[in-house]
């Protein structure tokens, strides 16, 4: 699994950084810097890869210095974890530790609501001591806790031996305990090709020197054996599900020259199966050959179908062992859930930060990029439902029977809430434009409630009109009516009304006695006597985590279950599953 390494980078006086310090905010295993051309991304990418490593001065030029009278020096910020300083200072259930905490739970350190620390240093590597001030304010000469933390201590006047004390903690605190981060960038042009004279000695992680090192995973040595051969492994697996052929494998030729992909009965070069595969299984072999690195990839997205961003941002974050920090434009990797997201947006004079927290912030980026909410909708199948309980119950179903299936990139549960349906007649301007979303994506189902009371009783004109549209025969999806009053109808009885009492203790127990044609979610108040409205969300969440057995084989669930498994993989026909 990708793993964070370092917490959050600030810049400030750094080519297009200007003079206020920027903050990326907390960095995961994976971070996403979404921004437009000339935003300063690829400057965020080049100042991580001087300032993280930690080891010496900082070799500016000329052209790395803004041309800013509010920046004329250069200095960063790195985040640290409270947690991780306590723990490094070693100095529990002491007076000097106490000290140590109340100084690092001063706000002034913080930056944000990530609960990380920031320390400030300047582009010789040293600690700023006046970032201090404020946190060591009314806490004397510091003289114990420097002593107990860095073994020395300094005196003088007050204020200028508190700061020199403080910097001697931080610093000694700060300090890397074993050996230095790594940092390495994979840039935007990728080729695979063997190491040439006036190369490095290890060449680069773009194309040139992987294939010996591919080679070493590929016949790995004796003390390797284990470690290596699942880095291979996990390669070609990745490689399998990018061609949608389990035979698929890699081989390095035996003088390290040629990267051979075995395909379809084939043995064919790598380059030979075209530009996209070739991109994103070099990409996928540098973040492979790498351990415990912090790798920084300049735009993976060039060249690349969205369904291959999707999975190599999957095998990213599920296969290896590195913290990834990558400039994108892209939204389909935008859309990775398990992304951290940094907004970098120029003002005209500097470049800013905005760590993305919020789903509108992700939306703001959207729009800064160039995307239309309409350019975004492009799983290749679709599924509408009333609401965020019936997605629950959905792919908590399709996961019963299909785990190659992955929302998201197979599928997407849209909702388009009940009340469209329910307060719209068939003749409604509405429902017309509702149906006219085939257009985005000819591969759309849909699932309706029914709303009846008894088995004879016929849904409503909106909904019999929806019915057909799906089910006519010039689509390629369907439209589900509830053989009940609502999904939740299919739900075991014994788990519904146990759900429902833990989640609702004060509702008097269900009335509901597992029949087809009532609402199985009408809750009184014990105490009022009044009706409370279901939380609905709660109540499917639980429903599914006790919800182990699949439908009643032959029943109408598990026929449409069925149905909604064959509709999204005639979908994606053609389109490799994901691991």
């Amino acid at each position: 699994m990708a793993e964070v390494l370092f917490s959050g980078l600030g810049i400030s006086g750094y080519r297009s950084f200007g003079g206020p310090m920027q903050y990326s905010g907390r960095l995961g295993p994976v971070t996403l810097l979404a921004g437009q051309n000339n935003a300063g991304k690829s400057n965020f990418l080049r100042f991580l890869n001087k300032a993280v490593p930690r080891s010496g001065k900082i070799e500016l030029s000329p052209l790395d210095r803004p041309q800013s009278a509010t920046a004329s020096q250069c200095s960063y910020s790195l985040a640290f974890s409270p947690n991780h300083l306590i723990e490094k200072a070693n100095l529990n259930h002491t007076g000097a530790g106490r000290l140590l905490k109340a100084i690092l739970q001063h706000p002034s350190l913080q930056r944000s609501n990530d609960g990380l620390i920031w320390l400030e240093f300047n582009e010789e590597r040293q600690l700023i001591a006046e970032q201090f001030d404020e946190a060591i304010h009314g806490h004397g000469d510091l003289i114990g806790l420097a002593q107990a933390v860095g073994g020395r201590y300094f005196q003088g006047e007050h204020t200028a031996a508190a700061r020199r004390n403080a910097q001697h903690i931080f610093q000694s605190l700060s300090r890397p305990s074993d050996t230095h981060i790594k940092v390495t960038t994979i840039e935007s042009f990728r080729q695979i090709q063997p190491i040439t004279t006036g190369m490095p000695k290890e060449g680069t992680h773009e194309g040139s020197g992987l294939l010996e090192k591919l080679q070493r995973l590929q016949n790995p040595s004796a003390e390797r054996y284990q470690q290596d051969s699942k880095r291979f492994a996990a390669i070609n697996r990745f490689l399998k599900n990018v061609l949608d052929d389990s035979t698929a494998q890699l081989e390095v030729q035996h003088n390290a020259t040629t990267l051979n992909v075995h395909h379809a009965g084939k043995l064919l070069p790598l380059e030979n199966l075209g530009t996209g595969i070739h991109q994103v299984v070099i990409l996928a072999v540098a973040a492979t050959v790498l351990e415990r690195t912090v790798v920084c990839i300049e735009e993976p997205e060039v060249h690349l179908h969205p369904v291959l961003q999707r999975k190599f941002i999957r095998y990213l974050s599920n296969e290896t062992n590195n913290q990834y920090v990558i400039a994108t434009h892209s939204a389909h990797l935008l859309d990775y859930q398990r992304a951290s997201v940094v907004h970098v947006w120029h003002d005209g004079d500097h470049t800013q930060l905005t760590p993305a927290l919020k789903p509108a912030a992700l939306s703001n980026i959207c729009s800064d990029l160039g995307y239309r909410p309409s350019d975004l909708l492009q799983t290749n199948a679709v599924i509408w439902v009333e609401g965020p309980s019936d997605r629950i119950y959905l792919k908590h179903w399709i996961e019963q029977y299909d785990l190659d299936s992955v929302e998201g990139i197979h599928y997407s549960i849209m909702f388009y809430g009940g009340g469209l349906l329910n307060h719209l007649t068939s003749t409604d301007e509405e429902v017309t434009d509702f149906i006219k979303l085939r257009r985005l994506n000819r591969h759309l189902a849909i699932i309706i409630d029914s709303d009846k009371t008894y088995a004879s009783m016929p849904i409503n004109d909106t909904k019999k009109r929806v019915r057909s549209e799906f089910n006519g025969e010039s689509t390629n999806g369907f439209a589900w009516v509830t053989q009940g009053y609502t999904i939740e109808n299919y739900v075991p009885f014994e788990i519904l009304k146990s759900v429902t009492a833990e989640v609702h203790p004060q509702a008097k127990p269900l009335t509901w006695q597992g029949e087809k044609w009532a609402n199985p979610l009408t809750l009184i108040n014990r105490k009022t006597g009044k009706a409370m409205n279901p939380d609905k969300n709660r109540i499917a969440r639980l429903a599914c985590e006790r919800w182990a057995e699949r439908p009643p084989r032959g029943s109408d669930l598990e026929k449409l279950v069925q149905r909604c498994i064959s509709f999204i993989r005639e979908a994606n026909a053609g389109i490799e599953n994901e691991f």
